[in-house]
């Protein structure tokens, strides 16, 4: 027994030495473990010893608390070293499970009489074993809580075989077969032991016995990698020994792949080595007439040349390019004498190595050239595959790189430059031209009424015009002048440097630009003229904040266009004020519609002569809780301008909806008629129509009791549209009135085409009633609208002189501050004139 334990507490020391070592070398963490399950099985081995030599039951006992520690403390340590050589990812979770679960069991093993095996009265017990020596063994009633142990080395077990099937998945036979033999062997250890403990089995513990084999096969399978590092590792020394110390420098020269000269070094590292006159690396270009290779070095004994392109017909390039290797030791000038470089250069031998992808697609060639006879050696040829991948995978990432800055840097459509590129673009010209002093311009143009060639032509045919135009402008690029796209339908020029007088030279390249653009466009026989507009901002003249060019040059943009388009404007300040407020306006408007603190809707009557209610039109107000009362003439335009403008009407017609049925079911006397101001925008929108009909159905609100009024300038942005739009809406019962009437360019010439019942005499004219011109205007406007059936509102009353004039000249309905201010709805409804 004696020399079993001195023996196999040896080999555990031994085993865990050298398995830490090994693990620390390696890091690898399952080896560690394996080390300290080695440490817990040599103190198994000392307890097992010292029990069975013990002559008290009180030593005994500790002892045997002792051992089953180190037996409890082994289970989650197991499942840890197994689990971790398996790669399983749950490892380290259902090792803390294991740990947790056997904390109780190892407090439980010292609190009790005995150790946590026995319960009740144990007592020492000796016997002689099959070797004829005395043991001592502690013996009593099988504790029920230790069950607890066995099923979690049920557990652990059932975890240990899976392990095993893991390693066998990973091809890991080994460590599989030696994990499974010690499953099967400390399931046979435990047997022996539960033998020994009922007394049946004169024999001592030997649980750990099968790990400590284990270790030992772990301690051959060690002892054999260092075997074969070792031997690999003087084999690689040999290599190394047979290579010639340019091979070394060419190796180092290889790997530098951050260095832009890798061609030029690795090419001139090849010449070295293989003693040649010529080097050449060179990519594969496909082009619609020949295939050709432009050079990326070309060394001529030891010396870097000129790149050059030449074309692949008739040379033994040919024979290499997307093919194999080939090699001429002599006479190839013979052979190939078409082509001129070999016969100039007086070339005898050539030697041509294919470049190819993963993709086994032709990257280029290697080729190695000399003036006379030459033989490859055959010790170097194998090199000459290293230097081929090694360039291949270069050229792959060159490939690679070019590719992603493609997408990253320049636009689908038109192959230009796009905004991401623009952005760093003038970041480097503004660094640059605030450096040297000077200036550069930023011209951003963009495509007047792009959109209506979407709609008509569809989108394929507006992005053959985008391209076409991204080609001009990529001719009209130069040295000092960058292009770019800058998305949707906006182009962006940057001059670089200038020099002379920038007002000149702004107009110029406007002239210029502009006529490039304008130029007719055929495409698939159908031709079109494009008018644009462009803004300049010339930095850092106007801006000390590169982050601002693009939105300046916007903002001069934006100006040209207000100005009616086909034009340019150059940055202004106080514009850009303006510009930014406008974004404000839009930014906040849009959530005061969700804030129901912040618009709302008055109704300013429309009466007769005498001021009785005749009608109403609905305004809106808006009051902001940080910027105050903004008036509709300042939001209401900025709106219209934007997609907003329908998101806010039908704001305003919901609310005039639904205050008019509340007065409905309050059962309050409401006016024959309310007016509601319509944009152009949403009058030519096709679901406008629709949407106003199902609005009164559901807010139960007829047609006839509502008026529409749209001005002359908006009906006429689209006349044809707002023309069906206003007959439809005729249709549905709706009335229709004409805003603003005698500001238009050609009023009374377009009354006959339009659809509308109401004319609305402009403010400007009442205010000047008295003076016999406009007298003489305002009475033919009551003419032309007799004639033509139409009722007529005067606008702007303030005077009871001017309400007399205009009775006297034959008006019959008013509006104005003389018989009310626009009014909340709940003081409209109780509304009457004081007469």
């Amino acid at each position: 027994m004696e020399i079993f334990y001195t023996a196999a507490m040896t080999l555990n020391l031994l085993c865990a030495l050298v398995i830490m070592v090994s693990g620390i070398q390696k890091q690898e963490s399952h080896f560690l473990s394996l080390a300290l399950l080695n440490v817990l099985v040599f103190l198994f081995n000392l307890f097992s010893w010292q029990l069975h030599a013990s002559t008290t039951l009180e030593s005994i006992i500790q002892i045997s608390r002792y051992q089953t520690m180190v037996t409890i403390i082994g289970l989650p340590l197991m499942t840890f070293t197994f689990g971790s050589w398996s790669k399983y990812k749950y490892t380290k979770q259902l090792t803390m499970a294991l740990s947790i679960a056997v904390i109780p069991f190892l407090i439980l093993n010292f609190l009790g009489d005995s150790s946590l095996r026995y319960s009740g009265e144990t007592q020492l017990v000796q016997f002689t074993s099959v070797f004829g020596n005395t043991i001592s063994l502690l013996s009593g009633e099988t504790n029920p809580i230790f069950v607890g142990i066995h099923i979690i080395f049920v557990i652990n077990s059932l975890m240990l075989a899976f392990f095993s099937y893991r390693l066998f998945r990973q091809e890991k036979n080994t460590v599989a077969i030696i994990l499974a033999f010690l499953l099967l062997a400390q399931v046979f250890a435990n047997y022996i032991g539960y033998k020994i403990d009922s007394l049946e089995l004169p024999f001592f513990y030997v649980g750990g016995l099968p790990l400590t084999l284990i270790s030992v096969v772990c301690l051959v399978l060690i002892s054999s990698r260092y075997k074969t590092n070792i031997e690999k590792l003087k084999k690689g020394e040999q290599q190394k020994a047979d290579i010639d110390k340019a091979i070394s420098a060419l190796a180092i020269e290889v790997s530098n792949t951050d260095d832009f000269q890798f061609y030029n070094k690795t090419a001139l590292n090849i010449q070295q080595l293989f003693k040649t006159k010529f080097v050449n690396i060179g990519i594969y270009c496909e082009g619609e007439i020949e295939r050709r290779i432009e050079t990326l070095s070309v060394i001529n004994n030891g010396k870097l040349m000129e790149n050059f392109s030449y074309p692949l017909k008739n040379t033994p390039c040919d024979e290499v390019v997307g093919k194999d290797i080939c090699i001429y030791e002599n006479n190839v000038d013979k052979q190939f004498s078409e082509d001129e470089w070999l016969t100039n250069q007086e070339i005898k031998a050539y030697i041509g190595i294919p470049l190819f992808n993963k993709q086994k697609e032709p990257l280029g060639i290697v080729t190695l050239m000399h003036d006379t006879k030459y033989q490859l050696d055959l010790n170097l040829r194998s090199l000459l595959d290293v230097f081929a991948n090694r360039i291949s995978a270069e050229l792959a990432r060159d490939n690679l790189a070019k590719k992603l800055k493609m997408l990253a840097y320049y636009d689908y459509i038109t192959k230009l430059p796009n905004r991401a590129h623009l952005l760093e673009q003038i970041n480097l010209s503004f660094k640059r031209n605030a450096y040297n002093q000077t200036n550069a311009l930023l011209i951003l143009v963009d495509l007047d009424n792009f959109k209506e060639i979407n709609k008509v032509y569809g989108y394929d045919f507006a992005d053959d015009i985008l391209k076409e135009i991204g080609h001009r402008l990529k001719i009209y690029a130069g040295e000092n002048i960058f292009v770019a796209r800058n998305g949707g339908d906006e182009f962006a020029i940057i001059i670089d440097q200038l020099s002379g007088d920038k007002t000149s030279l702004i107009e110029v390249n406007w002239q210029a630009i502009s006529a490039v653009i304008k130029a007719p466009i055929r495409i698939n026989d159908q031709e079109v003229i494009v008018e644009c507009s462009a803004g300049n901002v010339i930095y850092p003249l106007q801006t000390d904040d590169m982050h601002s060019v693009i939105r300046y040059a916007e903002s001069a943009l934006q100006q040209a266009k207000y100005n009616g388009r086909n034009q340019y404007a150059v940055f202004d300040k106080n514009i850009q004020a303006v510009f930014e407020r406008q974004q404000i306006i839009l930014t906040e408007v849009q959530a005061a519609m969700t804030d129901n603190n912040q618009l709302h809707m008055v109704y300013q009557p429309q009466t007769d002569g005498d001021g009785n209610l005749m009608g109403a039109e609905s305004l809106i107000r808006w009051i902001s809780p940080e910027y105050g009362f903004i008036s509709p003439a300042e939001f209401i335009p900025i709106v219209e301008k934007t997609e907003l403008i329908h998101q806010l009407g039908y704001w305003i017609i919901e609310n005039v909806f639904k205050q008019l049925q509340s007065w409905k079911t309050a059962e309050l006397k409401t006016p024959a008629h309310i007016s509601i101001n319509i944009a152009a925008k949403q009058l030519i929108h096709t679901d406008f129509v629709p949407k106003l009909v199902s609005l009164c159905n559901e807010y139960q609100i007829i047609p006839s009791e509502i008026v529409l009024e749209l001005t002359e300038s908006g009906i006429l942005e689209d006349k044809s549209i707002a023309i069906a739009s206003l007959l439809s809406l005729k249709g549905h019962g709706f009335m229709i009135a004409l805003d603003d009437f005698g500001t238009g360019y050609s009023s009374l010439s377009h009354l006959k085409d339009l659809p509308i019942d109401i004319l609305k005499i402009d403010k400007s004219f009442i205010d000047d009633v008295f003076s016999p011109g406009t007298k003489q205007i305002i009475q033919s406007m009551f003419s032309t609208s007799k004639h033509l059936d139409l009722d007529t509102i005067a606008e702007g009353m303030e005077t009871k002189e001017q309400v007399d004039e205009l009775l006297h000249l034959g008006c019959t309905c008013f509006q104005g501050y003389y018989f009310s201010k626009p009014l909340p709805a709940e003081d409209f409804i109780q509304w009457r004139h004081l007469k």
